[in-house]
């Protein structure tokens, strides 16, 4: 087998971003017509993987983030690049929550302080060059405002100005308790407000802090200028939360050099802003303190163009459900954040939809994504320690299927937003049940039937009338896979009188025998390639832990070729009979997850 690997390539990817780097030359082996041409490394051990056909990429579960392989390019990259996203914080929860500007909803959320390191954020903005995110973090009275940077890639925090030099000549006054936080295009600086309404100049890059001036000269005025941002033309703005004239709100034009205010237009009665962002197009966006609205507004004369009330978390986190009293706001064009589920959601299940959706499952729920990867819509919830690690979809009735082993229970979710509607028994409630190391369930839309595998049997169910029976079979099964193009049921069996497994072909009518092929030992993943009708099989051929993959011509259930799979240590089998196997027909590739002591994702270009 051939190895390779384009370092150019991997050169031109933003990996230092999303925590990655390039993996080292890939040696040279035996040819065989199988040749490695990537390796993407992950942080957990998973065997968690989905051919998203429709975006040409795949689809990796690692911990809590959903991970995606750009199959064109080889390559990982973030599933929300060049999709535009509002980062809000939650100052009650501690949540950096992502908003869609497209339809106001929730599209990720995540802890900013798992190590309450950080202690009041009410200013943050975007770098546009690195999709990272600055936070004004407001320490405790007596102590300079922290400006922090975090990456949305890989939840990592630094500090950038820990104790900012002051340009003041008055020492008296130093940047404490920043209310507003914007970075100016094309500079780079940031530009902030403190409590007492003074502007600041903040530069990253040499940690000088240039207090500019106070925005509100008339004498005894309230300070009343709070969230701040740069629209792309280099204009400062920024809103009023205290009340100005005639009790309303505001929004003000700021001079960055001089920090004098201009007043743009009053605010309708009651919608009080502490926060601000802008859009490429210009566009103005804050959140009603009082209501948890998404508002649009014009920045030419301060007028409210459309209103979202869609803040709503999609899963419950902390005290509530809601985006809360956001403080802050700030635009990315990248959705780094993408992928990633909640807070202690860990994914046991992926798996590709229709119309460019994709559905992940954790303990006891089960999430829609939409094409980016953002949350679509609140997950469907199942009461119990469901693992729900087998996901089965059916694109026609818009429907996934999933179950429970221990419960024997099938359940059904569809609709948008995803929810369960129905669920039923398949077989008497065990304490524990089996499904071996193979694809233990597959869908037959046809015929409309389940192909669950359990303690070496095939439990069939039949979707209309949810009843069940089992697959009469001589052998032991532990694997099940279907080709709903030319109506084939594949099961791999467990040996046999020969002590030999085999693959065997039926049909998925009467389930008469079409074809055998005895295969190594033990028959582990299996992956279909339905273009050319042909299957990749993960084949144990001896005692040890080494495993092969071999490519079946499904047309005469003969051999095409085939390769190891060695384990990367003495004893290491789950990087080898663990690993997780899918096709990409379209760039005639196949996708291996290697778990294991070096974690990984393999792509291999095979032969035609």
């Amino acid at each position: 087998m051939k190895r390779k690997t384009s370092l150019l390539l991997c050169a031109a990817l933003p990996l230092p971003l999303l925590g990655l780097t390039c993996p080292p030359d890939l040696p040279t082996l035996p040819d065989n017509g199988v040749t490695l041409v990537a390796e993407i490394p992950t942080n957990l051990p998973s065997g968690i993987l989905a051919i998203d056909a429709a975006n040409g990429r795949a689809l990796i579960g690692d911990g809590e983030r959903i991970r995606t392989v750009d199959l064109e390019r080889r390559a990982e990259v973030s599933p929300g690049a060049g999709q535009g996203i509002l980062y809000g914080i939650d100052p009650n929860d501690d949540l950096l929550v992502g908003v869609s500007p497209t339809d106001g909803r929730v599209k990720s959320f995540r802890p900013t302080n798992p190590d309450g390191a950080i202690q009041f954020v009410q200013g943050i903005a975007c770098n546009e060059d690195t999709g990272t995110i600055y936070l004004a973090d407001n320490a405790p009275a007596g102590r300079r405002t922290r400006i922090l940077e975090y990456n949305p890639a890989d939840e990592s925090v630094r500090t950038v100005l820990p104790e900012p030099i002051l340009e003041t000549i008055d020492p008296r006054f130093a940047l404490e308790f920043v209310t507003g936080l914007a970075r100016q295009p094309g500079t780079g600086h940031l530009f902030a407000v403190t409590i007492d309404d003074f502007l600041w100049r903040l530069e990253p890059q040499t940690g000088v802090a240039a207090r500019i001036g106070l925005m509100n000269q008339q004498p005894g005025a309230a300070p009343d200028i709070q969230g701040l941002t740069f629209t792309s033309d280099g204009t400062l703005y920024g809103v009023n939360a205290m009340g100005g004239p005639l009790a309303q709100g505001f929004l003000a034009r700021i001079d960055p050099v001089t920090a004098d205010r201009v007043i743009v237009g009053l605010f309708p009665l009651g919608y009080l802003f502490y926060c601000l962002a802008a859009t490429p197009d210009g566009m103005l966006w804050s959140v009603r303190a009082s209501s948890n609205v998404l508002v649009q507004i014009d920045p030419a004369d301060a007028a409210i163009l459309r209103e979202f009330t869609n803040l709503t978390i999609p899963v419950s986190f902390g005290p509530d459900h809601l985006f809360e009293q956001p403080q802050a706001l700030t635009y990315c064009p990248d959705f780094f954040a993408a992928g990633r589920m909640p807070p202690g959601q860990s994914l046991r299940g992926v798996t590709a939809g229709a119309n460019g959706k994709s559905f992940a499952s954790t303990l006891g729920k089960v999430f829609a994504f939409d094409g980016g990867l953002g949350f679509d819509g609140a997950p469907a919830h199942v009461g119990g320690l469901n693992a729900f690690e087998e996901l089965l979809v059916d694109p026609q009735q818009n429907a996934v299927f999933s179950r429970d082993g221990n419960g024997g229970t099938v359940f059904v979710f569809g609709g948008s937003p995803l929810e369960l509607v129905q669920q039923f028994q398949y077989k008497d409630p065990v304490r524990t049940f089996s499904r071996g190391k193979s694809n233990s369930a597959a869908w037959d839309p046809v015929t409309r039937r389940l192909f669950f595998v359990d303690h070496l049997t095939v439990f069939i169910v039949n979707m209309d009338d949810a009843s069940t029976e089992m697959l009469e079979f001589a052998d032991p099964i532990e694997g099940v896979l279907m080709d709903e193009a030319r109506r084939r049921l594949y099961v791999g069996t467990q040996g046999g009188p020969s002590g030999r497994s085999e693959l065997v072909s039926l049909s998925p009518s009467d389930f008469s025998v079409l074809g055998r092929m005895p295969l190594g030992t033990q028959i582990h993943k299996m992956a279909l390639d339905a273009q050319r009708n042909r299957l990749a099989v993960n084949v144990r051929v001896n005692t040890s832990f080494t495993t092969q993959i071999v490519l079946v011509n499904l047309d005469d259930m003969s051999e095409i070729t085939r390769f190891d799979l060695p384990p990367d240590a003495d004893g290491d089998f789950e990087s080898t009979i663990d690993a997780v196997l899918a096709i990409d027909a379209e760039r005639n590739q196949l996708v291996v997850t290697r778990p294991g002591q070096r974690p990984r994702v393999e792509l291999y270009q095979l032969p035609q």
